[in-house]
C-alpha cells in the first residue's frame, strides 16, 4: 500500500490533496527527497517538537521528507524525525507551501536580530551596535544563524559547572578557559575561551576541533548557554 492509498483510507478531507501534492513533489527531486515547508492548519495542533516535548502550532515552518522506508515525515532537528500521518490528521491541514531558498535568505536579518538580543551584558559590544542587516551579511555571513546550545556537547556531569563558571567570568569580567579532550580517534576536542579586553568588554568563543588538529568548527558564545556558528576552518 502506498502513502496516498493509506491517507485515503484514514481520511477523506481536502488536506489529502495538500499532503499528496507535497509527497509527489518530494519524490520528484533528483537526490534528497526533502525540503522546507510552511504548513497552515485549520485548527491548533499539538505535535511532538522533539523527543522530550510537544508544541502547539497554528502554522509552522518545518522540514518535510520521504524516508527510505517510504514514510512521510517531518523534523525540526537533524537527529529527530516524526511520522507525519501518525501525529497530524489530514483534516487539520489547510495548506502546505514550499519555502524557496530566496524566502529563507530574506529571513536572515530577523534571525540575526533574535541572536543579537541573546547577547549577555558586557559581551560582544561591537555586535550589539550593528544592525541585523549588517550582521547577517558580514559577521554572520557563514552562519546558519541558529542558536547552538553548546553545553550539550560537553559531558553531562560537567555542564552545570561550566555554565556557572561562564556566568561568573562574564559578571566578574575575568578570563576563563575550559578544555575537554576526546579519547576517540574520530572525536572532537572541545574548548571554551573568555577574553576580557582592556576597555572591560568581553569576547567568548567555543570551538569543536578534530582530535589533535587545529581544524574544526568555531562559534561565538552569546551567553552562558547559547552560541552561534561563526566559521569552519
Amino acid at each position: 500500500m502506498n502513502i496516498t492509498e493509506h491517507i485515503e483510507q484514514v481520511d477523506n478531507s481536502s488536506g489529502i490533496k495538500e499532503i499528496d501534492k507535497t509527497i509527489k513533489e518530494l519524490k520528484e527531486q533528483e537526490h534528497f527527497h526533502s525540503g522546507t515547508y510552511e504548513i497552515t492548519f485549520n485548527k491548533t495542533v499539538n505535535i511532538p517538537f522533539n523527543k522530550r516535548r510537544y508544541k502547539k502550532f497554528d502554522k509552522m515552518t518545518v522540514k518535510l521528507f520521504v524516508a527510505t522506508n517510504g514514510l512521510f515525515c517531518y523534523t525540526f532537528y537533524k537527529r529527530t524525525g516524526f511520522n507525519f500521518l501518525r501525529h497530524i490528521k489530514a483534516e487539520d491541514v489547510k495548506e502546505i507551501k514550499k519555502i524557496e531558498k530566496k524566502e529563507i535568505v530574506e529571513n536572515r536579518p530577523h534571525k540575526a536580530k533574535l541572536l543579537r538580543n541573546k547577547i549577555y551584558p558586557n559581551l560582544w559590544p561591537e555586535l550589539k551596535e550593528k544592525t541585523e542587516e549588517f550582521l547577517e551579511a558580514n559577521d554572520f555571513r557563514e552562519s546558519d544563524l541558529k542558536p547552538v546550545y553548546f553545553l550539550n556537547r560537553f559531558h553531562k556531569w560537567n555542564r552545570k559547572g561550566i555554565e556557572i563558571d561562564l556566568k561568573a567570568a562574564f559578571d566578574e569580567k575575568k578570563d576563563y578557559k575550559y578544555k575537554q579532550y576526546t579519547d576517540h580517534h574520530a572525536g572532537r576536542d572541545l574548548s571554551i575561551e573568555v577574553k576580557v579586553n582592556e576597555d572591560g568588554s568581553i569576547r567568548a568563543w567555543f570551538s569543536s576541533e578534530y582530535k589533535d588538529c587545529a581544524n574544526g568548527d568555531y562559534y561565538l558564545i552569546l551567553n552562558p548557554k547559547v552560541a552561534v556558528f561563526y566559521q569552519k576552518d
